[in-house]
């Protein structure tokens, strides 16, 4: 159970591997995770940084007309006023 949740997270899959077990071979499935998730990474970082992110769009102030926020007091005050008839 602990070594399946360690590979989660490659470099405490590596140093349980090395501590636990003694054969070289155990080690490298961690290694190699640890290679690939920091290229991986920084290729993603580099690529993500020149696509443009799209200006938000302007705010809809028909939406507050139609769907008012919520106002707790108001409405406790129109559940327990007595009306009069």
């Amino acid at each position: 159970m602990a070594i399946e949740t360690s590979m989660k997270s490659s470099a405490f899959g590596f140093l349980l591997a090395k501590l636990h077990f003694g054969q070289y071979a155990a080690r490298v499935p961690s290694a190699v995770s640890v290679v690939w998730m920091a290229l991986t990474g920084s290729m993603l970082a580099v690529i993500w940084r020149y696509i443009p992110v799209p200006q938000p769009k302007v705010f809809d102030r028909s939406l507050l007309e139609k769907y008012p926020p919520f106002q707790p007091k108001k409405m406790l005050k129109n559940m327990f006023v007595e009306k009069e008839d």
